[in-house]
């Protein structure tokens, strides 16, 4: 996200489950991951300034390779 100096900033929310693979997730912690997806995709379409990427991360080693990837995407640009 663009702030009004012009300098950009990243901001990432990350709610781990510590489970090896989405099939051991249970029911209710698959359903708050579904809301905050939906949460996420309002988002963008009431605010299209606003670049949103969600992204379902199970395994906490797979977080930093989330984040990486991003940075790397948004350096592209």
């Amino acid at each position: 996200m663009e702030k009004k100096d012009g300098t950009l900033s990243m901001n990432v929310v990350i709610e781990t489950k510590d489970v090896n693979q989405e099939t051991d997730l249970r029911p209710k912690e698959s359903a708050k991951i579904n809301c905050a997806k939906e949460f996420f995709k309002s988002l963008m379409q009431d605010h299209p300034e606003c670049s949103v990427e969600f992204e379902r991360q199970i395994n906490r080693q797979r977080m930093n390779d989330i984040i990486f990837r991003l940075i790397e995407q948004k350096n592209m640009k």
